[in-house]
C-alpha cells in the first residue's frame, strides 16, 4: 500500500501550507552536496618521474580560512573532495626529503609559509564538477647534518634544537 505523503506520522501535526517549507529544507542538504566539487591529480619525483606515496596537498582559499587536506595513494594520486566551488590556492606539505611546492611549480622555502602559498596559481573548482590534472613534480631535498659541542672542553650536548632558515628569512626546519 502506498500512504499519501500527508498522511505519514513525522508530519501529522503540520498544517498543509507548511508542508513546501519542510520538503524544501529536507532537500537542503542534498542539493549542498551535489554542488561541492574536487580536485585530483598527482604527485611525482621531478627526477625520474617515480610516485610519491603519503604525501599530503593542500587546497586553502585566498583568505586561508579553509584549509582541507589530500593524501596522495602508492600510484601518488589524490583527491580533494567536497570543496565549495570558487578558487584554491594547493601546495604540497611533506617532511619525507622533497622540496615543498606551491601549484604551479613555485618551490616553497621549508614548510610553505602563507605569503608564498596565494603567490601560486589559483584552481578553479566548479559547482559539481572535479578540476583534474593538479600535478607536482617535487625535487629532492638536502639535509643538513653535524654535531653541537661544548666550546670549553669539546663535549657533545644533547636536547639542543637545530633552526634552519633560508636566504630569504623563511624557517625551514
Amino acid at each position: 500500500t502506498v500512504r499519501p505523503f500527508f498522511s505519514l506520522p513525522h508530519l501529522a501535526g503540520l498544517p498543509r501550507r507548511t508542508l513546501p517549507v519542510v520538503l524544501a529544507l529536507s532537500l537542503l542538504p542534498a542539493l549542498a552536496t551535489a554542488q561541492t566539487g574536487s580536485i585530483s591529480g598527482t604527485v611525482t619525483e621531478s627526477a625520474g618521474g617515480a610516485p610519491i606515496a603519503n604525501l599530503a596537498v593542500r587546497a586553502t582559499t585566498l583568505d586561508q580560512n579553509a584549509t582541507v587536506t589530500g593524501v596522495t595513494n602508492a600510484l601518488g594520486e589524490f583527491t580533494i573532495p567536497g570543496l565549495t566551488p570558487g578558487s584554491f590556492y594547493l601546495y604540497t606539505s611533506t617532511t619525507a626529503g622533497f622540496v615543498n611546492e606551491v601549484y604551479d611549480n613555485l618551490q616553497c622555502p621549508g614548510s610553505c609559509p602563507s605569503s608564498f602559498i596565494t603567490a601560486g596559481t589559483p584552481v578553479v573548482v566548479p559547482p559539481g564538477g572535479t578540476t583534474t590534472g593538479v600535478n607536482f613534480a617535487l625535487d629532492a631535498g638536502g639535509s643538513i647534518t653535524g654535531h653541537i659541542t661544548n666550546a670549553a672542553d669539546g663535549s657533545p650536548l644533547q636536547n639542543i634544537s637545530v633552526t634552519v632558515y633560508t636566504r630569504i628569512g623563511g624557517t625551514t626546519v
